[in-house]
Formats: structure tokens, sequence, C-alpha cells
């Protein structure tokens, strides 16, 4: 039986923190962020290393919210009241479990405004089925994507548990292409 997606810890920590540090490198364009960042869970956002003003911290609630759609759990998220990623996190759990069904994405706007689409958790876990059927044998997805848009979504949050119980996703977007092959192994796939 395949667990729902947000089970995983690793996929759901990787996919909250995708999306607040790139909404984060919205609201801030020139700054030097990373995701090492987010490192020390139960330090309150306004005192850590990210150091967020209230209105940031507001822009990162409601992203988060809309993403995993905070409105139909119905449940106390007041993400504005907990500013620690790990609060964010268990809040996140806790509202997929009451409701999970859809996702929404935001596109890049690299041809235009960006738009926030809607998605059916079915639809996608169906296209992840069958890209697990083509990809079986798989022992590791080495990722370049961020986990937070659609694609990455599929290949490096669905995918995986499609292809078996433990495989690893690994986050390759710090590596140069020369140290990538020295990471190499039969088996990988990479997701770019």
């Amino acid at each position: 039986m395949i667990l729902p997606w947000f089970q995983s810890q690793a996929s759901l920590t990787n996919f909250v923190a995708d999306l607040i540090m790139a909404e984060l490198a919205a609201i801030r364009p020139s700054s030097t962020l990373s995701l090492s960042m987010l490192d020390d869970a139960e330090n309150a956002f306004s005192d850590s290393n990210l150091q967020l003003d209230s209105l940031e911290l507001m822009a990162l609630s409601i992203a988060l919210s809309r993403a995993i759609h905070f409105d139909e759990s119905h449940i106390d998220n007041n993400l504005f009241s907990y500013p620690t990623f790990a609060n964010w996190l268990a809040i996140s759990y806790k509202s997929l479990i009451a409701f999970s069904q859809s996702i929404t994405f935001k596109t890049s706007g690299s041809v235009g405004t960006n738009k926030h689409y809607r998605h059916e958790i079915a639809q996608l876990e169906q296209e992840a089925q069958y890209l697990g059927q083509l990809f079986k044998g798989r022992r590791r997805i080495l990722s370049a994507v961020p986990s937070h848009h659609i694609y990455g979504f599929i290949w490096t949050v669905l995918l995986p548990r499609y292809l078996g119980p433990l495989i690893p996703v690994i986050d390759i977007r710090g590596i140069s292409s020369n140290a990538l092959q020295s990471v190499l192994k039969s088996g990988d796939l990479i997701i770019a």
C-alpha cells in the first residue's frame, strides 16, 4: 500500500523548505539564501539567520497555506503565531491529515505573472504510478529541482513511493557537474 506523500517526513520537510526558500528568494531577490538556513527547526524565523520581519513572515505563511489548502482542513493553522520551521511542519502535517485531496502550485512567472493552479492529488498520483512503471529498478533519485514545483513534486515526492519503499531522494542542486560524476551510481535517476 502506498502511503500519502506527506507521511514521509523527508518529503514533507523538503516540500515546505523548498516552498519557504523560494518564496523568500522572491521577496529578497538580491540575498544569498540556502536551505541550511532552516537547519535550526526550533529557532523562530525572526530570531534565526533568516531574520524575517512580520511582512515576510505573513507572505510565507500565506504561500504555505495556499499550497496545501489550510482553509479546507479547518484546523487552527495560524502559522504567524508559531514562527518556527518545526511548528510549520507540524501544522502542515496536521492540516494534510485533515485535507490532502489537492495541492496548489505557483508558476514560475517566466511567461508573465505568476499564477496558482490547483491539482487533484489523485491525478498526480496516477502520473507518478505510470512513471514508476517506466523507471522500475532505479535505486536512487538525484534531484536538481525543487519539490514545491509541480514536476519536482511528481518526480521527487510522489514517484519514489512507486519505485520502492527505501528509494532515497538526494538533493544535488549544490553539486557541480564535475562533483556529480563522482556521486553517480548505476541505477540512479537524475531529475533536472
